[in-house]
């Protein structure tokens, strides 16, 4: 490990907090203005939803870079370079003259963003006493959380009253503070492995993966297209297949694969990246991308107000986390994640059946207990999954997990976008869904969340009867 001062911890601590605040605060703040930007560039939901799969799944990529970068390079020089991406796609969402070059700004933004949450992380592991670790972990985890609850009501405050353009701009008058902040990080001497090893990052391997997901989720999007859509969408999945087919046999050859094949066939390290893969997918893929939709599309309700009615949400799974955490070290992970999914499914279900009424706080309650459900199948999933990992592949192995967890919530927006305009398009005259369901378009879109939720419950449920395999999860 390489040591730093104290005085250089705590500058280290305060800028990557402060980063960490401002990256996740601009991730939240999209969420609320949505409606507004479909009613400005008068598009689809199911384009819609690329704002929030974009950024994700760019995000979701970099963080698997970033991890491995921090290993290979110093700190300083890509804390800088990424700052300055995330700033310039700032710059590009908030003069977009149009929907795809605010997808592109996003995307950009997310090259950048997604060097804090990894840079954040392992910082703190290169340069801090493993007993000074788990409060500075605490305080970056507590930046986070504070990032998640802040940007619903920032951004509802500032949409409503200086339009969703505003939001890229004040964020880049944060990022040009936190630039001038780059000195207060740690100065590291510089060493001959950092020479000629930018091969490790596996950058061909990323771009496959990146452009044959891009390509699989655009071709949902053309589906609700009319006249030659179909034929975009073939040929879009196609490509997308094509480009998965190369990149198995990419993995399979490359000497530093940024994805291990091998891991994704240990049952246990799959089984937890499925669940948080779900978990992800539901809960920032699906309700808080569709919950501002319901809201703004059924009853009209401002983006100050939805930002309100996220934002305990939010805090509710910085406040829990901790707790989670703790209970599934006390009781095992099988016990947490039963209870989590457990409680997920009850508030998608509350949700399809009473939530679009005038009572905001019944609304709010219920992503409150959602946002608790998932934070107890987030813990419980990492700790699964962290099972089949070693000393040597520890940090590989989770960087896939976060990987296949952040890729959750972008084809989760994706799909769920795309349902929305699908049913929309079914509805008749007489406010009927296919003729038949008097409820909804989104109380469908619930129903259908919280049957997805039952896949993984249904497997753990199947787990439980085999005392062995809970045995060995619970031991860990």
């Amino acid at each position: 490990m390489k040591t730093i001062s104290k005085t250089n911890r705590l500058s280290l601590m305060i800028v990557l907090s402060f980063a960490a605040f401002v990256s996740v605060m601009n991730s939240s703040m999209m969420n609320v203005a949505i409606p507004a930007i479909i009613k400005d560039y008068a598009i689809p939901t199911s384009f819609a939803s690329w704002v929030i799969t974009s950024y994700v799944t760019v995000f979701a990529l970099g963080t698997a870079i970033y991890g491995k970068a921090l290993d290979l390079f110093k700190l300083k020089p890509i804390f800088i370079i990424a700052i300055s991406i995330f700033g310039i796609g700032c710059l590009m969402c908030s003069f977009s003259p149009s929907y795809w070059f605010l997808v592109v700004g996003r995307s950009v933004q997310a090259i950048g963003s997604s060097a804090i949450p990894a840079l954040a992380f392992g910082a703190v592991a290169k340069f801090f006493p493993l007993e000074r670790r788990g409060i500075s972990f605490g305080v970056i985890s507590a930046a986070i959380g504070l990032g998640g609850a802040c940007g619903p009501v920032i951004g509802g405050i500032v949409v409503s009253t200086l339009g969703w353009h505003s939001l890229f701009i004040g964020t880049t008058c944060l990022l040009a503070i936190l630039a001038a902040c780059h000195r207060l990080l740690p100065d590291e001497e510089n060493t001959p492995s950092e020479k000629g090893r930018i091969q490790e990052l596996d950058l061909l391997g990323v771009l496959l993966f990146g452009t044959a997901i891009i390509c699989i989720l655009l071709s949902i999007s053309f589906l609700q297209l009319e006249s030659i859509s179909n034929f975009y969408s073939l040929i879009s999945i196609s490509f997308g297949l094509f480009l998965f087919i190369n990149l198995v046999s990419h993995l399979k050859k490359s000497s530093h694969p940024f994805i291990d094949i091998k891991l994704l066939n240990n049952s246990k390290f799959a089984k937890g990246s499925f669940t948080a893969f779900v978990g992800q997918a539901i809960y920032l893929g699906g309700l808080l991308f569709v919950l501002p939709l319901a809201m703004s599309d059924q009853y009209g309700i401002n983006e100050d107000k939805i930002g309100l009615i996220l934002a305990p949400g939010a805090l509710a799974v910085a406040c829990i986390s901790p707790l989670a955490g703790k209970l599934t070290d006390k009781y095992g992970p099988v016990a947490i994640l039963f209870s989590g999914l457990l409680i997920f499914m009850f508030s998608m279900f509350f949700m399809s059946i009473y939530s679009f009424n005038h009572n905001l706080f019944s609304i709010s309650l219920t992503v409150v207990i959602a946002a608790i459900g998932f934070a107890f199948i987030m813990s419980a999933s990492a700790v699964i999954a962290s099972i089949s990992t070693t000393e040597n592949n520890g940090g590989t192995s989770m960087g896939v997990y976060q990987l296949i967890l952040f890729m959750g919530a972008g084809i989760g927006a994706c799909i769920f976008g795309g349902l929305i305009e699908f049913l929309h398009s079914h509805v008749d005259e007489k406010g009927l869904v296919f003729g038949i369901f008097s409820i909804n378009v989104y109380q469908i879109i619930f129903a259908l969340s919280c049957l997805i939720v039952a896949c993984p419950f249904l497997i753990l449920v199947k787990e439980l009867r085999a005392p062995k395999i809970t045995a060995v999860l619970d031991e860990h």
